[in-house]
């Protein structure tokens, strides 16, 4: 999350005992744009069906496959990659935090 949001994004983390029209409900409201997806089917399903909701309201959101630490990993003899971290205002939202309100 903290790699997110010094790339200048805001991060929602939501949790997957919502269920669909919950999490397009909170999508819509916050207005998300990008949602990435765990390799879980469960939480693929969750979204896929909030992604549709979304969609019969005319809210397109794109739908990312979740990377993994081995996805970054440089290649044999090639270099690491580096960025610097953009500079974040104090006045800036840089998390959205939500609780479905189940222990």
């Amino acid at each position: 999350m903290v790699a997110i949001m010094s790339l200048g994004f805001v991060v929602f983390p939501m949790s997957a005992s919502n269920d669909a029209r919950a999490v397009a409900h909170l999508a819509e409201t916050v207005g998300v744009r990008q949602i990435l997806v765990s390799e879980d089917e469960d939480t693929q399903a969750l979204v896929y069906d909030a992604a549709r909701i979304l969609r019969d309201r005319g809210i397109t959101v794109d739908l990312v496959r979740m990377i993994k630490y081995t996805d970054t990993e440089p290649t044999p003899g090639e270099e690491p990659y580096v960025t610097v971290a953009n500079s974040i205002p104090d006045d800036e939202v840089l998390m959205y935090l939500h609780s479905s309100g189940i222990a």
